[in-house]
């Protein structure tokens, strides 16, 4: 499945492309600076998607770059209004630098695989379990709004991906995480019930991985895994502690690591029928 090419994916190709411009033209930054009367840190801040470029700025960069193809500069226009579109997490006050990071890789995601050893995933939550778990896992007190507004951008995930139809899910979680309490029983009832009710849904592929498989790799911790149909983005890899969440790109040897092994627990994993049942099991332990 190939979807359009996402908010980010616009912005990493136009800063990718101008960069790109600027290199096979032969002139540094301080050069195109002199020529446009420009600070060479406005040249940077560009290239580096700090600053917003005007379309009469980058008809100058693209002129001072040799490229005065008429079809040409308008399909940079056309990228470049395509990257500065504002996205809904942009300047969201709440949310974690290390988040939003988080959800612009997710957000070009053609198919994301995310496996969990002690809770269910944040993609397959409800918004009460999320908030459930927010509250429990924050180690200081959060400022007034922040426990909302993560629930929210979670739940805004869920919508963004699941709506999309172009991206597929392989949620693998351990069989522990259906027995840990988070919240209340009503809470859980309803999360379990959330879960059952996946297994069905056209993008998911949902995997219990049994208490009773010996060790395995997977129980070093949870990860998440992101690949691209866009041939420039590398696949990336997430964690998320108590540190916050860690995006690692640029390091396709650790992602096939982390594929390999989400293959390995799909293998051993209940899915399906087996996989409800394994959900109904834990549902009944709820006094």
């Amino acid at each position: 499945m190939v979807g359009a090419p996402g908010p980010e994916s616009n912005r990493r190709r136009f800063r990718s492309e101008l960069r790109a411009l600027r290199l096979n033209s032969g002139r540094s930054v301080i050069e195109v600076a002199a020529r446009l009367g420009w600070p060479p840190s406005r040249i940077t801040q560009i290239e580096h998607g700090e600053t917003p470029v005007s379309p009469g700025e980058l008809v100058a960069l693209l002129d001072a770059y040799g490229v005065n193809n008429r079809a040409d500069v308008e399909a940079l226009l056309n990228l470049a209004r395509a990257a500065s579109e504002r996205i809904w997490w942009d300047n969201n006050k709440h949310l974690p630098e290390a988040y939003i990071e988080l959800i612009s890789a997710e957000a070009d995601a053609a198919r994301i695989t995310h496996f969990h050893p002690i809770f269910i995933p944040g993609l397959l939550q409800t918004s009460a379990y999320a908030t459930a778990i927010t509250v429990a896992t924050t180690l200081k007190e959060a400022p007034a709004g922040m426990t909302e507004a993560l629930v929210d951008a979670r739940m805004r995930r869920q919508h963004d991906i699941l709506t999309a139809q172009s991206v597929e899910i392989c949620a693998l979680v351990d069989e522990n995480a259906l027995y840990r309490r988070v919240g209340s029983k009503a809470t859980m009832r309803q999360q379990l019930d959330h879960l059952a009710a996946l297994i069905n849904h056209d993008q998911i592929t949902l995997a219990i991985i049994p208490r009773s498989v010996e060790s395995h790799p997977g129980l070093l911790g949870a990860f998440m895994v992101l690949e691209y149909d866009d041939q420039d983005n590398e696949p990336v890899v997430c964690f998320d502690g108590q540190m916050g969440n860690v995006v690692v790109r640029s390091q396709p040897e650790l992602a096939e690591a982390y594929l390999k092994l989400s293959r390995q627990l799909l293998r051993i994993g209940l899915t399906a029928d087996v996989a409800r049942e394994s959900i109904r099991a834990a549902q009944a332990t709820i006094a």
